[in-house]
């Protein structure tokens, strides 16, 4: 049996306290539903204010850099949970075990990926994912589309990438503009294809 295409889709955690947010997310999934028939979305979504309050409280009262991360990781958890909330049409697993037993299928998955980063992409080939500051939902989203083997990265942004695609240096230029982060260019070459989506105040761009 054929199984489906698989496109990773990463949510902007700063996308999910906006007004309008589940409107606009379903709308852009109806969009590409309906255009990729033949393809499964793996959603997860970034952490947004809440990991930006753990860096300020880290910046003063030093947590230590993977104790950090691993409250980060948590926090995306809770970030699945509020967004499975708002589009309870969004089915939504814990285990990597499950996440793969539905992919063979076309359709779209909301993944809590705390279990996917700690206790299996650590055991996969390729590079793994260090513990600390420089990883976000940028670089968890493309660790994970590698290991899945998907076929698209896509990561939905706020704004569009503040240069265009230029050159094999233009994720470095992304990353040190702080549109990625630090070490999503490291995964460069083992990456599927990467698009960049955003979501404006009013209407669905992409």
């Amino acid at each position: 049996m054929t199984r489906a295409r698989v496109t990773v889709v990463k949510v902007g955690g700063s996308l999910i306290a906006a007004a309008e947010f589940p409107r606009r997310l379903r709308a852009w999934l109806d969009e590409k539903l309906a255009a990729r028939r033949d393809t499964h979305f793996v959603v997860i979504a970034g952490g947004g204010k809440w990991v930006d309050a753990i860096r300020e409280l880290d910046a003063h009262s030093p947590l230590g850099k993977e104790r950090a991360h691993w409250i980060c990781v948590a926090i995306m958890d809770v970030t699945a949970g509020l967004v499975a909330a708002m589009l309870p049409e969004l089915p939504m697993v814990e285990s990597f075990g499950q996440l793969e037993h539905r992919i063979g299928e076309p359709g779209m998955t909301l993944l809590k990926p705390s279990e996917f980063v700690e206790c299996i992409q650590p055991t996969c080939a390729g590079t793994r994912l260090p513990a600390n500051w420089s990883v976000t939902s940028d670089s968890i989203a493309g660790r994970l589309a590698i290991v899945l083997c998907a076929d698209e990265l896509m990561l939905i942004k706020s704004v569009p990438p503040p240069m265009k695609r230029v050159g094999k240096g233009w994720l470095d230029e992304l990353a040190a503009a702080g549109y990625v982060d630090a070490f999503f260019p490291t995964l460069n070459a083992e990456l599927p294809s990467l698009e960049f989506s955003w979501l404006s105040p009013s209407v669905v761009d992409s």
